[in-house]
């Protein structure tokens, strides 16, 4: 079907068996009827048109996300600054004065004062969110929420007249050629833009990328802000803001700033102006993207968010880091959180179609919950459903060795007793008994596995 891009399956029951669509790549995925899939059609339709990766959208979307998740959470008062510093000796090995200096006096700076000192938080940040390093990101939310309050706190949007504002930048090759096919489309600057009002300046910066690095190609962004213009990014002056002197004319936007691409005019050999006008809130393209995402989170809060995000645009290892990382934030007691934790592990990895390290998840998340008192019982009827549903998808999928069989059938018949359905439950267990009878190896010691399990059933 060379005219055919996409596929989406609209269908009653979502199989439980669905390994086959590996082997048509066409394919995006089974949705029911109650769900609207509308936003994730024009998602695709975009990249389509656009020519652009996946990879790229996804990140958009990812930062959209982190910035909304920054203006949602609340953090403890000191926990959140200890654990950054101690993540940034351990895996970016950062200046120890530098760290000291933070921990000590955060508290007698602003956050705008910290971003501009000596580009010691600047250069961590941009490296994150440039490289995508989403552990780093996390660590270090709280400075980022303080950076982007103390934004908007002093903001004051343009009411009478439209603000000019540039910024010179390098792009590679590659990424040019991506920023000219989406023309006309939505740009995002992922981390805290930085832009001045004076034209030379940014030229000047501009022009000095394709002088010391000849595979970059040099780009003046005019930045337009338009007035009356309803949007939920900010950008403030530096004057007397800065904790360097120089920084007349210079503007800081908060993260995840989206412009509207216009004209493209090229200057010089390797020097170009690209437009920009700052993209309102009732842009249509932002609000169906905003709608996505809104349906991926299926009622989610905190980073759990992004990890359903991230899992969605099969991110798997990505939403796997953010869910290792210590909660700085977390309302749970240490046992529910686990609970939570495992309950989240077990459902990437059945996303991922490892059943079988889903299945470990859902029993560490079980045997959690008998330690703990504030577990409720809706939340354990909640994973051993969800356990069930796992090992009937394992059952299905299952190879000829019996013995491997045997086993599943006998988690299953567990899972069965342990919620009070003796009847199924023997029926899996007397299974996995024949089964485990049938294969090559010793009866005494197949017998041995399941015997338990069928001794309990009436």
């Amino acid at each position: 079907m060379p005219h055919v891009h996409s596929i989406f399956i609209v269908y009653d029951n979502i199989p439980e068996n669905d390994k086959w669509i590996k082997d048509w790549p066409k394919i995006q995925g089974f949705y029911s009827y109650s769900d609207n899939i509308s936003s994730k059609v024009w998602i695709k339709i975009q990249q389509y048109h656009r020519n652009s990766t996946k990879e790229v959208d996804s990140w958009l979307m990812c930062t959209q996300l982190i910035k909304d998740i920054l203006r949602q959470t609340k953090y403890e008062e000191n926990t959140p600054k200890k654990n950054f510093i101690q993540f940034c000796h351990r895996k970016l090995h950062t200046d120890g004065d530098e760290l000291n200096e933070f921990e000590h006096t955060y508290h007698q700076h602003t956050p705008i004062w910290w971003y501009t000192k000596d580009g010691f938080l600047s250069q961590i940040i941009n490296r994150a969110f440039q490289s995508q390093e989403i552990p780093t990101i996390v660590k270090m939310s709280f400075y980022l929420q303080d950076l982007d309050r103390q934004i908007r706190t002093i903001y004051k949007p343009p009411s009478h007249q439209s603000i000019t504002l540039y910024r010179g930048q390098g792009l590679s090759h590659a990424h040019f050629e991506q920023l000219r096919l989406i023309q006309g489309g939505l740009l995002s600057f992922h981390t805290f833009l930085s832009a001045t009002a004076d034209k030379e300046i940014a030229m000047s910066c501009a022009d000095s990328f394709r002088h010391h690095n000849p595979s970059l190609i040099s780009i003046l962004f005019r930045l337009d802000i338009l007035p009356n213009t309803h949007t939920s990014t900010s950008f403030v002056s530096l004057d007397d803001k800065s904790s360097w002197s120089e920084s007349k004319d210079e503007f800081l936007f908060t993260m995840g700033a989206m412009f509207r691409i216009g004209q493209m005019k090229q200057l010089q050999d390797r020097l170009w102006q690209v437009e920009l006008t700052l993209a309102n809130d009732e842009d249509e393209d932002l609000q169906l993207l905003t709608t996505y995402i809104r349906q991926v989170m299926q009622n989610s809060t905190g980073w759990d968010q992004l990890v359903r995000l991230l899992v969605e645009l099969k991110h798997f290892d990505k939403a796997e880091e953010v869910l290792d990382l210590p909660s700085d934030n977390s309302v749970r007691n240490d046992a529910d959180n686990l609970v939570h934790g495992y309950q989240l592990m077990a459902w990437i990895k059945k996303k991922r179609r490892e059943h079988k390290k889903a299945i470990l998840f859902y029993y560490k998340a079980l045997k959690t919950c008998q330690t703990s008192t504030n577990v409720n019982d809706i939340d354990v009827a909640t994973i051993y459903n969800d356990l069930g549903s796992t090992l009937r998808i394992l059952c299905n999928n299952l190879h000829p060795n019996k013995l491997d069989s045997a086993r599943v059938y006998g988690h299953l018949g567990q899972v069965f007793e342990n919620i009070g359905d003796r009847q199924t439950a023997q029926f899996c267990n007397s299974k996995a008994l024949r089964l485990a009878s049938q294969s090559l190896t010793p009866v005494r010691t197949k017998l041995r596995l399941f015997e338990e399990h069928f001794n309990k059933a009436p």
